[in-house]
């Protein structure tokens, strides 16, 4: 799960004789022909949590995820919390902790908060835009602070009063969690498959396993990851009676990569740009006039032209989601509340034939992570009360006024990582400089 350097630490996550989850400190390092175990302890109270997180915060202390949304920072010396801290998120992307581990960056859905590693205290509350934040990454220098959300990627200068740098980020945004990572200065790994170019702000390039030679984690978990500069996997190789373990490191994005990226042609790239005809199409009940309005309004902002038909749509949607039940439990108590949530949902979603281009929607209502009551107030009715449609939503929605083909959502070409190193192939006829 993670290394210490400095105490020559290394952290596993396991299983308990009772199928609980663990996680053991070892003493261990490249010298070392036998790792010594340290401490264990039980790293979660909920098994049903899925995949696990762990990280060290200290030489004595690891930050885990301990329950759904909650983590805790455990000194393991001490055998007692330091602290404890609730994520206000319902997708859960993971935390990351800075170089020199004086900060820990939680992403959340309407924020993300910079917290003091040492000591649980907030330092900071950075606003999103975009959508939810889904992946956070501090650079190598601990300095600046990579924030993606569905639609957007933000760069933070922390220490500073200044706005961050905003990027269109619609080929690599995502609603759910993702990893991320720093490559250098100019370009960003995005879960461990996406190279993303600051510069040019578009997706440049997409990297894969080679299936049958690198190593996956429990349920196929991803194991790759980006150290200083270098993106690093697990090789087995398997050559007549030998069996053998290696490291790949390899430098991205390779000289391939950047010869190809500095031929393209970026002004063939979009499918909508200034100029370009769209129609509109609403499935919003009594709300479809105030939805065209606002969807008009936004295209038009863009440059685009909108007309009664054109091979590009915007469609909006409006409705409800089916019915499903969320169990609460009362804080230091074990007594649960079963509810039913059935949010209502506003989507918008630009297509050409059957390809998406582009998506955004909300959902009004839905289940919060967590609620504080009144005496004698019901979960039901706190609910019941969030749940409304929001045909405003559609006023709200804001066009990017250039629109990536999906052709090159991943990038102008992949390269195929594994015993031989990086196999790099572009796209074909992609459009070249003359």
């Amino acid at each position: 799960m993670a290394v210490d350097p400095a105490s020559q630490r290394v952290l596993t996550v396991g299983e308990s004789e009772n199928n609980e989850a663990t996680l053991c400190v070892w003493s261990a390092s490249p010298k070392t022909e036998k790792a010594k175990p340290i401490v264990r302890w039980t790293s979660q109270k909920d098994d049903r949590l899925g995949v696990p997180f762990a990280e060290f915060v200290g030489s004595d202390a690891v930050l885990h995820r301990w329950g759904n949304s909650q983590y805790v920072v455990w000194d393991f010396a001490k055998r007692s919390a330091v602290y404890e801290v609730k994520q206000e998120s319902f997708f859960g992307a993971s935390p990351v902790i800075s170089p020199g581990k004086r900060y820990l960056a939680l992403p959340e859905d309407n924020d993300v908060r910079v917290i003091s590693a040492a000591d649980g205290a907030t330092l900071a509350t950075l606003p999103i835009e975009g959508g939810k934040s889904s992946a956070v990454a501090f650079d190598t220098n601990g300095e600046k602070l990579a924030i993606l959300t569905h639609h957007q990627l933000a760069i933070w200068t922390l220490g500073s009063a200044a706005l961050p740098e905003r990027y269109t980020a619609n080929g690599i945004g995502s609603p759910f969690p993702q990893k991320m990572a720093w490559v250098d200065d100019q370009t960003l790994l995005i879960d461990g498959k996406t190279l993303f170019d600051l510069k040019s702000e578009l997706p440049v390039w997409s990297y894969r396993p080679d299936h049958s030679e690198v190593v996956r984690g429990k349920g196929s978990q991803d194991v790759t990851q980006v150290v200083s500069g270098r993106f690093c996997y697990g090789v087995e190789l398997r050559e007549r009676d030998v069996s053998a373990f290696v490291i790949g490191a390899v430098e991205l994005p390779g000289d391939a990569v950047n010869e190809t990226v500095a031929r393209i042609d970026r002004e063939k790239l979009w499918t909508l740009q200034p100029g370009t005809r769209v129609a509109i199409e609403t499935n919003c009940g009594a709300h479809n006039a105030s939805a065209r309005a606002g969807l008009e309004a936004a295209a038009r902002a863009c440059g685009w032209v909108v007309q009664s038909q054109a091979e590009i749509v915007i469609k909006a949607e409006m409705g409800r989601s089916e019915s499903r039940s969320v169990t609460y439990q009362q804080m230091g108590k074990r007594e649960t509340q079963t509810v039913t949530v059935a949010p209502f949902y506003s989507n918008v979603d630009i297509r050409e034939g059957n390809a998406s281009l582009w998506s955004t929607g909300a959902s009004n209502g839905g289940a919060p992570s967590f609620m504080w009551l009144k005496k004698g107030e019901s979960i039901q009715q706190r609910v019941r009360e969030n749940e409304k449609p929001d045909p405003d939503f559609f006023s709200r929605v804001e066009f990017p006024g250039k629109i990536l083909h999906p052709r090159y959502k991943r990038g102008f070409g992949s390269s195929v990582y594994g015993k031989r190193g990086l196999v790099a192939t572009p796209l074909a006829d992609l459009p070249l400089k003359n």
